[in-house]
């Protein structure tokens, strides 16, 4: 039976050798830099690993990302867009996803990371929905006695507790939720290893940067860039009634912390073509620059500066990602919407098709910025272990800085 843990978003990858395989493990070898990387084991052309995404797995940099700005063969080098913490040492192990397509990998993309429990001990977080966002969130232990009563409950970051889930006797995995239901944990449990009294744990979320589209290859000031990636959505049972939309009015500033833009209304009129400046109620949680949308007219503008609460948008700015230039009025709904767009692929015999880099626009894929789930893209019923892919553009003008975890605008609704 389909609980809210059924789906997850999973990398592809044309390295991949098939369906479901797990990136190798790799190891770099003597002299790294907080910038580079060498590692003779890696013997593909010139610029092959371009655009990856690399996950650190042991060393002073584990549990870190990084993106590939470079790959040069003739040293074995791999030259990252952005300089780490530690400097790369002999011996620390990593792995490269480049998600172009071609195969789904074994590994989700993981929105949240959660710290371990301390005081609840016995239980283990194995998954955290996005939805629950950054922040510290609270586990609590209710021992009732011990015996079939125990119970467990989560709050999410800022959220109320949600209803208790009685874990008795039995080891396995549950789920639990806060009272919004967007916002779930699954967590394992081992009976014997639980607490004899009530317990509580705070537990901090954090997202990774990077985890599914790294930054702009360059500087952020570039000439402008659009990029694609495929994720594959996988369901472990059968699920019914599915759509992916994107969730709006979220960003991530430079040190990668989750913001949310609150909705406004427009304060003025502005002009139907040219650059303009969009004059709103209030843009105090809004970033400098990015893509807005007037809800009344349907016109996507991307603008490149903002000063208090006027937004500075370039004629080439007007009417972007299929949308077409139109005067806006005063009290206009304005909302601030992602800076990538989706279009869905069905898999032929497990497989979809493989992209050579991410400046390479997928072949018969329809891009659209579904934000609510009237708009959202239908995917057909899936069996368990069955998937379909999801493509992510990510559009770039000059000036604009890179979405950080791309992902976490996806969000997948199905019948429970």
């Amino acid at each position: 039976m389909a609980d809210a843990s059924s789906v997850e978003i999973r990398y592809s990858g044309k390295d991949l050798a098939s369906h479901g395989a797990t990136p190798a493990t790799q190891t770099a070898d003597a002299g790294g830099s907080k910038t580079t990387v060498i590692d003779a084991a890696l013997t593909q052309g010139d610029d092959y690993w371009n655009g990856a995404l690399l996950e650190w797995l042991t060393g002073g940099n584990a549990g870190l990302w990084s993106s590939v700005k470079d790959f040069t063969a003739s040293t074995d080098t791999i030259t990252l867009d952005e300089g780490l913490p530690t400097t790369v040492a002999a011996g620390d192990t990593y792995r490269l996803l480049l998600p172009l397509g071609a195969f789904m990998a074994s590994l989700e993309i993981t929105s949240l990371v959660p710290s371990a429990t301390v005081n609840v001990t016995g239980v283990v977080f194995a998954r955290v929905a996005g939805m629950n966002g950054p922040g510290n969130g609270t586990i609590a232990y209710v021992h009732n006695g011990g015996g079939a009563a125990r119970a467990l409950k989560w709050t999410a970051p800022g959220g109320s507790a949600g209803s208790e889930v009685v874990v008795g006797a039995a080891n396995g995995d549950y789920v639990l939720f806060d009272a919004n239901l967007d916002k779930w944990v699954k967590v394992t449990v081992t009976i014997a290893s639980l607490p004899t009294s009530d317990k509580t744990d705070t537990i901090t979320l954090s997202g990774p940067r990077h985890r599914a589209m790294g930054p702009a290859l360059g500087t952020e000031t570039e000439a402008g860039v659009t990029r694609h990636h495929l994720v594959v959505v996988r369901t472990d049972s059968d699920i019914t009634n599915i759509k992916a939309m994107l969730n709006k009015g979220i960003w991530w500033d430079d040190s990668g912390v989750e913001k949310t833009a609150s909705d406004t209304t427009a304060a003025s009129a502005y002009n139907g073509s040219g650059a303009v400046t969009v004059s709103v109620a209030s843009a105090s949680t809004w970033p400098k620059s990015g893509f807005l949308k007037n809800s009344i007219t349907g016109e996507i503008m991307q603008w490149i500066s903002r000063d208090g609460n006027s937004i500075t948008v370039p004629a080439s700015g007007r009417g972007v990602r299929g949308t077409t230039a139109a005067a806006g009025s005063n009290l206009d709904a304005i909302i601030l919407v992602p800076n990538v767009d989706i279009g869905l692929e069905a898999p032929l015999a497990d497989a979809y098709q493989q992209i050579t880099g991410e400046g390479t626009a997928p072949a018969g894929i329809t891009f659209s910025t579904p934000i609510t789930e009237a708009t959202a893209l239908a995917i057909p019923d899936l069996l368990a272990t069955k998937h379909y892919g999801v493509w992510l553009r990510e559009i770039l003008v000059a000036g604009t800085p890179p979405t950080l975890n791309a992902a976490d605008y996806v969000e997948i609704l199905f019948d429970v």
